[in-house]
C-alpha cells in the first residue's frame, strides 16, 4: 500500500526536520564588521534543538540575575528559577557571515555558566556548509593570551553527545553533593575570546552555541550568553625602547602590543655579520662602527596581523682638543668636542665645571672629560688635557710696604710672579729673628708671627728663593715696611 503525500506537506515536514536538527541554508550574509550583538532590542540569534529552553530577556536566576551588558541576554533554563531541561541538546544559532574581508577573524562574548561539572555544558561551533556539519571553535588546550582567554575548561562533557570532541564550558559554584558534581563554575560573567584563523576569507560561516544536559542534577541556573563581537583581531603595534650600555652597544626592550609571540629584529648593521638580526624578545647589539643605523622590529602573532616599526639609532665617536694656558696659573685655555657618526643635535656635559657648550673657554691647567649625548644616540666620552705653556716672559714683583689693618686694601704681603713655579721667602725682624716663612707661590704674609702674634709697625728683612718654569733659580733679599695703621 502506498501512501501519497502532497508536495507542500513533504516540503513542510522536511523543513521541520531540518530546523529541528539545526540545519538551514544561509540567506542574506552579514559582511560588515565589526559585528556586535548585545540582545537588547531582539532575540537575534535563533534557538532550537531537543528540549530547548533558551530564553531572551532580563535574567532573574538566583546567580545569573543580570545581563553581561545592558539589561538583556540569552539564557538556557529560561529567565527565572534554577532548572534546565532534562536530556537537553539545544542550540543558539547565529545568522550567516561572509568573512571574505576578514584576514584575522576573532570572536569575543560574555558568558556565565552554572551547570553540573563534567555532565552538562556548552561548546561553540561553526559550519561552512549551510549547517550540515559543525566544527568546534578552538580547544580546551589552546594557549591563553590577550586574544585567547576563558575558553573551554573540560574536554569530555557527557551531555554534548553530538559534539566531537565534547569540549566546552562546564561547572558550577557549589561543591559536589552526592552524585551531583560541583566546582569549576564561572562564578560570574567572564569574557571569552578566541582567534578563528581557519575561517579567514571564508564566504559562508555560521555559528552555534550547543548546550547539552543529562537527566539528573539539572537544578542549576544554566548558561547565559551576551555581547557577542566578531571582527578582525586587533593588529600588533610594534614598538621598543633602547638603552645604551656603552658608546657602541645598546639593549633593546620590546614594548609591542597587544601580545605578540614572535619577533624579528634587524639592527641595520650589515657590517656586524650574522649578529645583525635576532629573534629574541629583548636582544642587545654591539655596532661595528660609528654611524646612524635604522633599527627595525617586526612583531607577529599570536593570531593577528604583524606590525613593524623603524627607529634610527646613532653610534657616535667623540674627540676633544684644547689650547693650553699661556702660563702656569693663568686661565685662558680652551677645549672643544668634535662628533662623528651621527646627525645631532647633541648635548654636551663637561666635568669638572659642568659646562654644556660644545666649546668652552677660561680654563686653567687641568684634565677635562666631555660626555656627548642626543636623541636616539648612545652617549660617548672623550678626555682632553689642558697644560700650561712656558711663560714667554718671566717676572717677579716684591712689594716693599703693606698695611694689615683689615680694611681689605693691601692687607697682605704677596710676591707676584709670572713664569715661576715656586717661591720660598723668610722674614726676619730687626734683631735677625725669623718670624715667618712663605713656603709656596700662592702663600702670603698677614703681618703676624709663626705663632700668630701680631707684629708691630716697622721694617722687616726678607730673603727670597724662587724657581722659574725653566728650572732657573733666583735668589734675592730686601726690606718690607709693615704699617698697621689705626
Amino acid at each position: 500500500m502506498k501512501i501519497l503525500l502532497c508536495r507542500p506537506l513533504v516540503i513542510f515536514l522536511l523543513c521541520l526536520f531540518i530546523t529541528s536538527k539545526g540545519w538551514s541554508q544561509c540567506g542574506t550574509l552579514i559582511n560588515t564588521f565589526p559585528y556586535n550583538e548585545g540582545f537588547e532590542t531582539s532575540a537575534a540569534w535563533t534557538s532550537g534543538g531537543t528540549n530547548s529552553d533558551w530564553a531572551w530577556g532580563a535574567p532573574s536566576h538566583p546567580l545569573i540575575n543580570s545581563a553581561g551588558g545592558g539589561a538583556k541576554c540569552r539564557c538556557t533554563g529560561g529567565l527565572t528559577g534554577s532548572f534546565y531541561n532534562n536530556g537537553e541538546l539545544s542550540w543558539l544559532m547565529s545568522p550567516c557571515f561572509d568573512f571574505t574581508t576578514l584576514t584575522y577573524p576573532w570572536i569575543s562574548f560574555k558568558i556565565f555558566w552554572e551547570t553540573e561539572w563534567k555532565y552538562d555544558g556548552m561548546v561553540l561551533q561553526y559550519s561552512l556548509n549551510g549547517s550540515s556539519t559543525w566544527v568546534n571553535v578552538g580547544t580546551d588546550t589552546d594557549p591563553v593570551n590577550c586574544l585567547n582567554d576563558n575558553w573551554y575548561n573540560y574536554n569530555s562533557i557527557t551531555g554534548l553527545s553530538s559534539a566531537n570532541p565534547k569540549q566546552g564550558w562546564t561547572g558550577r559554584s557549589g561543591a559536589t553533593a552526592g552524585a551531583c558534581q560541583g566546582g569549576h563554575g564561572s562564578l560570574g560573567w567572564v569574557t571569552a575570546k578566541h582567534c578563528m584563523s581557519a575561517l579567514a576569507g571564508k564566504p559562508n560561516v555560521r555559528f552555534r552555541f550547543l548546550f547539552g544536559a543529562g537527566t539528573t542534577c539539572n537544578g542549576y541556573d544554566g548558561i547565559a550568553i551576551d555581547d557577542i563581537l566578531i571582527d578582525n583581531a586587533a593588529p600588533n603595534i610594534a614598538s621598543f625602547t633602547s638603552l645604551c650600555t656603552s658608546s657602541n652597544t645598546s639593549v633593546f626592550t620590546n614594548t609591542s602590543a597587544p601580545c605578540p609571540s614572535q619577533y624579528s629584529w634587524n639592527f641595520g648593521d650589515p657590517g656586524s655579520g650574522a649578529s645583525n638580526i635576532s629573534s629574541l624578545q629583548n636582544p642587545n647589539h654591539t655596532y661595528s662602527a660609528a654611524g646612524t643605523y635604522n633599527v627595525s622590529l617586526t612583531a607577529s602573532g599570536p593570531c593577528n596581523a604583524s606590525g613593524t616599526v623603524l627607529v634610527p639609532l646613532s653610534m657616535i665617536s667623540v674627540t676633544a682638543a684644547g689650547t693650553n694656558v699661556t702660563c702656569f696659573g693663568a686661565n685662558d685655555g680652551t677645549a672643544s668636542a668634535a662628533v662623528t657618526g651621527g646627525t645631532g643635535p647633541y648635548s654636551y656635559a663637561w666635568t669638572p665645571g659642568g659646562e654644556t657648550a660644545q666649546t668652552i673657554t677660561g680654563l686653567s691647567a687641568e684634565t677635562l672629560t666631555v660626555t656627548v649625548s642626543g636623541t636616539n644616540t648612545c652617549a660617548s666620552n672623550a678626555v682632553v688635557l689642558i697644560s700650561a705653556d712656558t711663560c714667554p716672559n718671566d717676572s717677579i714683583h716684591i712689594p716693599n710696604v703693606f698695611t694689615p689693618n683689615g680694611d681689605g686694601i693691601n692687607d697682605e704681603f704677596i710676591i707676584y710672579t709670572k713664569g715661576y713655579k715656586s717661591t720660598q721667602c723668610q722674614i726676619y725682624n730687626r734683631w735677625g729673628i725669623l718670624i715667618y716663612e712663605i713656603k709656596n707661590i700662592n702663600e702670603a704674609w698677614n703681618g703676624r708671627t709663626i705663632s700668630g702674634l701680631k707684629c708691630s709697625d716697622g721694617v722687616y728683612f726678607f730673603i727670597l728663593k724662587a724657581e722659574k718654569l725653566n728650572g732657573q733659580l733666583l735668589n734675592d733679599k730686601g726690606f718690607i715696611q709693615l704699617i698697621n695703621g689705626r
